[in-house]
């Protein structure tokens, strides 16, 4: 890498991410309702952590590399997944976003893959990008997964945040990607509630009565999803990759994965933050590398090295 390898101690979050409140009215009208019944209240509000909250369009640049693909709608249930196809490869690489993302946002890694030879599917998740759908679950986004990646037969994945968690719970279900590269990965999905509560100003009944009721939709309990005790399960080759300024995933989520993942490589970076990680070129060749079987800097089950700076 061009910044200097040197090992990593034990990391904070340097910088308080701020959580957004919901709009008054809507806190005021959820308190009262769960006065009344957390049950009801429940029932009202949980649609809202299932769904996306917007379709994020594509940068220019990242338009231009997508315009490439050949686009293939792949049916999931009553829903369509879009695949975006790029190469003819002998081997397959998945790229999979994360929430509120869409495929575009891993437009860095394209050309590298394609150069090496590779063929390269990204996937926009139901309610994101091309694909149909207005939300969807991190179980969800696994079982998409674990439905439609056998189709390409990827010998890689490489997966951002929620969708690198996605890629932990297929894993884990019985899917198989071979060496997998996860991003900024949340270890839990508790944090996500937390904030869901907290945007909400739900009270510890009703915040109760939410868990379940997602729970309950989304077929799992959130204890079930848990990356890092997933991980302690795992045997695939794993390169996780963290930075020190993640404010929207503290790099804790990060190291929880790394130690229980049983020779896993970890890559600390700084002064990325969550989506400038995606673009950084040491990163995007380290990953390269790593996927395509090469050795990058460090020791197996270490921290591998830093990639200071920013872009």
């Amino acid at each position: 890498m061009s910044a200097a390898v040197s090992p990593q101690k034990s990391t904070t979050d340097r910088k308080k991410r701020r959580d957004p409140r919901a709009p008054a009215w809507m806190r005021r009208g959820v308190r009262a309702l769960g006065a009344l019944s957390p049950r009801l209240a429940s029932e009202a509000v949980t649609p809202l952590f299932f769904r996306s909250q917007r379709r994020l369009d594509a940068t220019p640049e990242q338009a231009a590399v997508f315009a490439r693909a050949r686009p293939l709608d792949v049916p999931f249930g009553r829903e369509t997944v879009r695949a975006h196809v790029f190469g003819e490869g002998p081997r397959t690489a998945l790229l999979v976003h994360g929430w509120n993302g869409r495929a575009a946002q891993m437009a860095p890694f394209v050309e590298p893959l394609l150069d090496d030879g590779w063929r390269v599917v990204a996937l926009d998740h139901l309610g994101h990008g091309e694909s149909s759908g207005r939300g969807t679950s991190l179980p969800e986004m696994a079982r998409v997964l674990s439905a439609v990646a056998p189709r390409f037969e990827p010998t890689a994945a490489i997966g951002h945040s929620l969708g690198a968690a996605s890629l932990v719970v297929a894993l884990s279900d019985g899917a198989r990607f071979g060496r997998v590269a996860l991003i900024a990965p949340p270890a839990s999905p508790e944090p996500w509630l937390a904030r869901f509560g907290h945007a909400l100003e739900l009270d510890a009944r009703t915040l109760a009565a939410v868990r379940g009721t997602i729970e309950r939709r989304a077929g799992r309990a959130l204890a079930e999803l848990d990356g890092a005790a997933l991980a302690a399960t795992l045997d695939a080759p794993a390169l996780i990759v963290h930075d020190r300024d993640d404010r929207e995933v503290p790099i804790g989520s990060g190291e929880r994965l790394h130690y229980a993942w049983s020779g896993s490589r970890f890559l600390v970076t700084a002064g990325l933050g969550h989506l400038r990680i995606l673009r950084h070129p040491d990163v995007v060749d380290s990953v390269r590398r790593f996927v395509g079987g090469q050795v990058i800097g460090g020791a197996d089950g270490g921290v591998s090295g830093a990639a200071s700076g920013s872009v």
